[in-house]
């Protein structure tokens, strides 16, 4: 959340948030007038703290309309001006499109390929979900190449649009040229329920920090306004003859990646979302919404029960989920596909 949070107060059981009713993760305004929930989408404003994770701004009926405190709104003031010069993110009609025209070009290295089978995965599942290997920047220029085959089918507009495609200057000639951003490494499709293609999120081979195993392929980058993918959460292509969603059991996993792998694996065949690490949950919501089911068996990473912070998420998805209706269940990775 922006810096000004700290104006507002976390709710509790006692006072519970009035926009979702869950007890904790949302934080209001001292006057009550402004909630920042975490659950709540509908009605809301969206917005993406430091660490990725959404939130909904509410301002309640008969409410101050300006968030209190002088950082809050300038904080504010500063996102949304960042957010007019950033580039209108393309349709999801037109980033399935680009993003299934650029994984038809690239390749998967035998490496990654490798590290996929270790996980448990078959080679027609690996070809079926469409994982490849984004390769190095530079020399012999394979981005660039693909970047430029993609810029004569699509027009530049729509590629402007898509995260991942930006225009940088040679230091030697000074000329513009399209490339794609991103570490090289394992590029995972992620995809809608009804199998488009929202965004691509990579493994890079050489993490960037520390603790960081996957990256979103974005054209944002500081002092480079570009559009960004946001958080997500992503649903695997469903395994034949397996159960509808609607009125059954989704299998809600933490972890983009296991999330394909458990659902490729997975004896019962459930419908399954993956969310993007133990604070991505709120994400969740509204695919959980768009598949209806009855019943939410949520597969939390197995630290959920020695790190404070990712046990925290876990209380607040259970009662976010208790709180949308869903009959929440805890289900736990088989330790091939816990990594």
């Amino acid at each position: 959340m922006p810096r000004g949070d700290r104006a507002f107060v976390e709710t509790t059981e006692r006072n519970p948030c009035p926009t979702c009713g869950g007890d904790g993760w949302c934080r209001v305004s001292p006057d009550g007038s402004v909630v920042l929930c975490r659950r709540e989408a509908r009605g809301g404003r969206g917005r993406v703290d430091r660490a990725g994770v959404a939130y909904y701004v509410h301002r309640l009926p008969g409410g101050d309309p300006v968030p209190i405190g002088e950082a809050v709104a300038r904080r504010v003031a500063e996102l949304e001006a960042l957010a007019r010069e950033v580039p209108d993110l393309a349709p999801i009609e037109a980033r399935t499109e680009v993003y299934a025209a650029t994984l038809r070009v690239l390749t998967l290295d035998a490496a990654h390929r490798d590290a996929l089978r270790t996980r448990g995965l078959p080679d027609a599942e690996i070809v079926r979900r469409g994982y490849r290997t984004l390769p190095p920047a530079g020399p012999p220029w394979p981005r660039e190449a693909l970047a430029r085959e993609l810029a004569v089918r699509f027009a530049p507009e729509v590629l402007a649009g898509v995260p991942g495609f930006v225009r940088r200057e040679s230091p030697r000639t000074g000329r513009a040229y399209l490339t794609i951003a991103g570490s090289p490494g394992l590029l995972i499709p992620v995809r809608t329920p009804d199998g488009r293609i929202a965004a691509l999120l990579s493994r890079p081979d050489a993490p960037p920090r520390p603790g960081v195993k996957y990256l979103w392929i974005t054209s944002n980058a500081p002092g480079r306004p570009g559009p960004s993918p946001g958080t997500l959460a992503h649903v695997p292509l469903p395994m034949p003859g397996g159960p509808g969603a609607r009125g059954g059991t989704v299998a809600v996993y933490e972890g983009i990646l296991k999330a394909d792998t458990a659902a490729a694996l997975d004896a019962a065949r459930l419908p399954a979302v993956g969310i993007p690490g133990h604070n991505g949950w709120p994400v969740a919501l509204p695919v959980l919404r768009n598949l209806a089911p009855r019943t939410v068996r949520y597969f939390p990473d197995p630290d959920a029960w020695q790190k404070p912070e990712v046990g925290a998420s876990l209380r607040a998805f259970w009662h976010a989920l208790k709180a949308e209706g869903y009959t929440p269940e805890l289900g736990r990775f088989p330790d091939a596909e816990a990594r």
